[in-house]
């Protein structure tokens, strides 16, 4: 994958249904990505180091995303699924 493909979001809308409509959803798990994704844009390697300051940083802003998420959703997901059985 490359890090800045604007192929990752086509008709991103339909993917979630198109998954949910075709195959057997086994395990679902939203993970954020609604602020954080746009806000760390090009700049997410700035924040590599360990160093205390940056991991304090980085852990507002998770906290800060985590708290909007309720209202706002979640723009990543993590989904495993099965090809559904067909009778026939």
């Amino acid at each position: 994958m490359v890090l800045d493909d604007p192929s990752e979001a086509v008709d991103a809308a339909a993917l979630l249904p198109g998954l949910r409509r075709e195959f057997d959803v086994v395990e679902e798990r939203p993970y954020g990505g609604t602020l954080l994704h746009l806000a760390f844009s090009g700049i997410a390697h700035n924040f590599l180091d360990q160093e205390p300051e940056t991991l304090a940083l980085l852990e507002r802003c998770f906290a800060l995303e985590d708290a909007v998420l309720p209202g706002v959703g979640h723009d990543f997901v993590a989904m495993v699924c099965r090809p559904r059985s067909f009778a026939g």
